[in-house]
């Protein structure tokens, strides 16, 4: 080492050593940098960059040697063959380009890439030796065997060891370090090498022909080395521009959250396929798929667990998909699946089926299990749509109709949804004025005691007096409003109104309200309800709040947080529409509701079939057993009441006691349950 130390310092000018080592530590430099791009352009089996890169580095450790040659101080002077020093430039482009072929090739096996440091190793080592073998001096020239092979070593071992850690040239850091590696092994070998060089001093015979002196030889070092490195550099600006533009242009034709094509992609792509489908190239169809609950995953989990969810259902998506077809996202929660050569209805059904049912189960993000679901619409050309916007619109009003009837299902484009859609958007936009301008009411249908007959609850279901369509129901408002987070305002405006209605009343009946899953995820239900009790001095063990089992899908643990916190102040809670949910009976395991309603489908098939009465029963007798009490909704006949009865059902609600009426006619109701349940159509009559 102190030999070395000590040819580097007192054998060498150290201006030009410095000058050297620059030279060489820039085009380390640029040629990991052209090797990184290298790897960036996987598509191509030998890329350009991989000949630029091995051109810098032949040439870089060319120009060290002569360069540092010209820096060595001997006793002798040094001339240098013509030939051999342009043979040795040969030898080191030439070997680097093998041994960056290897690499490149080869980047995963440990094996192929030692061999490129070993070929890298030797192309610096012949090129060292034979621009050694290239001095003319007057001097004999002597190799200290031992000290060559220690650089030779050392120069093969530093080559292997960067051109594995260059496996993966993804950052600063690394590429740095892959610099310094490949480095230390042209340096290490030059130095350590010409600390075992010696001359015996000799007459150098004169005229000697196609020799170099050190002046010529600092010209051609120079203006070679200088080109070359010259031209790699602007390889790599040019490279690393066209590879921003590339990276612009997908940007601007792809979604940059899950890399599939943006709307912009997708019409053009739509087009080309409709232009082959004229051609009689097989058919095309549109696919707009929309999310269902994906807002509440961003609400309760943030944006970080909603982007990660977006990514997985780009991936099982394409996964569905055929490599013809085209996947685009092309909104939040919304996306376009583009499918080619679909020859009928029923091959476009079945794929949009597997979508929908692929985003149905459950995904797990960060330890999380999240359920979402997905809704349908498509449209075929030319039968609706000839050009791209047309189809695109016709998919869209497809998979609006498919929202407003219910979700999680697929539907074609049909003519009539055109009409159904302006309607749906005109009461969109009259929803919002509907809230400032006070046109909702709430109307009381009576829960009877099962036994008695007489009225225990009201529930308050809303309505919208419009302005000219009349009284509207809220199968038609209620799910466009919580669509526009419009139903806090609704649902704080049903609790105040009921709690005022309710302390009116002559007699202590309850009063039962409905909080939907988005009024209890967005809003503190239980301090509204708190603040509507208290201002109009009703008691919280008049109220009933119901709810129903989808309120558990996103987030079971919160919404049990919040019950809690409704029982905790006294208040009654009921499961609505028992029966009508895929996982009924694990919500019981959740919470100890304080009733539990069956749902009327149950209801309305009583008497048909022995089936239905075998689970009524057993529902009723379940909800006994854990504690709970028992409503049957949609209580119509005489003949549903006596079987209800017979099973010991603890309250019952439907048209035979009385339809839902203005907080006005609640003492009608009252009056004519009194004469008995069959009576109440008297007062319906006369409504």
């Amino acid at each position: 080492m102190l030999t070395v130390f000590d040819c580097v310092t007192r054998q060498h000018d150290l201006h030009l050593v410095s000058l050297s080592a620059a030279i060489c530590g820039l085009g380390c430099f640029v040629t990991v940098s052209l090797m990184s791009q290298v790897q960036a352009d996987a598509k191509r089996p030998y890329p350009p960059a991989l000949l630029s890169a091995a051109a810098v580095f032949g040439s870089s450790v060319w120009a060290l040697h002569f360069v540092a040659m010209l820096a060595f101080l001997p006793s002798a002077a040094i001339a240098y063959d013509l030939s051999l020093t342009a043979i040795s430039i040969a030898i080191a482009i030439v070997g680097s380009l093998a041994a960056l072929v290897l690499w490149h090739k080869r980047s995963r096996c440990p094996v192929a890439l030692g061999c490129a440091g070993l070929v890298l190793g030797c192309a610096i080592t012949s090129m060292h030796y034979l621009g050694v073998a290239a001095m003319r001096a007057s001097a004999v020239v002597r190799l200290d065997p031992i000290v060559v092979a220690a650089s030779v070593f050392l120069c093969a071992a530093f080559a292997t060891l960067a051109l594995v850690r260059a496996r993966d040239l993804i950052g600063p850091t690394r590429r740095a370090e892959v610099t310094v590696w490949l480095a230390l092994a042209v340096c290490g070998l030059h130095f350590i090498g010409m600390s075992g060089l010696t001359l015996a001093p000799l007459n150098l015979p004169e005229g000697a022909d196609h020799v170099l002196g050190s002046s010529a030889l600092a010209s051609a070092v120079g203006f070679v080395s200088l080109s070359i490195l010259i031209a790699g550099l602007a390889t790599l600006l040019l490279m690393q521009r066209k590879r921003e533009e590339a990276r612009i242009r997908h940007y601007a034709l792809h979604d940059a959250l899950t890399g599939l094509p943006n709307r912009y992609l997708l019409g053009q792509r739509l087009t080309q396929a409709m232009d082959a489908a004229t051609q009689g190239d097989g058919g095309v169809a549109a696919i707009y798929l929309d999310l269902d609950r994906f807002k509440p995953v961003n609400d309760l989990h943030g944006h970080a667990v909603g982007d990660a969810l977006l990514i997985q259902v780009a991936g099982r998506m394409r996964a569905v998909l055929r490599p013809t077809d085209t996947l685009a996202r092309v909104g939040g929660d919304e996306f376009v699946a583009v499918l080619t050569h679909v020859p009928t209805a029923d091959r476009i059904a079945e794929i949009a089926g597997r979508l929908v049912a692929a985003l149905s189960r459950p995904f797990e993000i960060e330890a999380r299990r999240i359920e979402i679901g997905a809704s349908a619409g498509a449209a075929r050309y030319p039968a609706d749509g000839r050009t791209a916007e047309a189809l695109l619109h016709a998919a869209d009003t497809a998979l609006y109709s498919v929202k407003g009837e219910g979700r999680g299902t697929v539907r074609f484009f049909e003519p009539a949804m055109e009409a159904q859609l302006q309607a749906r958007r005109q009461l969109e936009s009259e929803l919002a004025l509907a809230v400032a301008r006070g046109e909702f009411r709430l109307h009381y249908q009576p829960i009877v005691n099962g036994r008695t007959g007489e009225i225990e609850t009201f529930e308050a279901l809303i309505r919208w007096q419009h302005p000219v369509r009349g009284l509207i129901g809220p199968a038609e408002f209620i799910p466009l409003a919580e669509q526009s987070d419009l139903i806090v305002g609704l649902g704080q405006w049903v609790i105040e109104t009921a709690c005022a209605d309710a302390a009116r009343w002559p007699r202590p009946w309850r009063v039962s309200i409905n909080v939907s899953p988005s009024q209890l995820r967005l809003s503190d239900v239980p301090a509204a309800v708190a603040a509507a009790l208290e201002r109009h001095e009703l008691d919280p063990a008049r109220m009933v709040v119901e709810i129903t089992e989808s309120v558990f899908i996103q987030d079971a643990d919160a919404a049990v947080v919040v019950l809690n916190r409704l029982r905790a102040m006294g208040l009654r809670l009921a499961l609505d529409d028992f029966g009508t949910g895929y996982s009924s009976l694990s919500y019981l395991q959740l919470f100890k509701f304080d009733k539990l309603k069956i749902d009327r489908t149950f209801v309305r098939r009583l008497g048909e079939n022995s089936d239905t009465l075998t689970i009524v029963r057993a529902i009723v007798n379940l909800a006994h057993n854990l504690g709970m009490h028992v409503t049957a909704e949609g209580v119509e006949t005489a003949g549903q009441l006596a079987i209800l009865r017979a099973l010991e059902c603890d309250q019952m609600q439907g048209y035979l006691f009385g339809r839902p009426a203005p907080e006005v006619r609640i003492a009608e109701t009252d009056a004519a349950l009194m004469r008995g349940p069959l009576a109440a159509p008297l007062v319906r009559a006369a409504a």
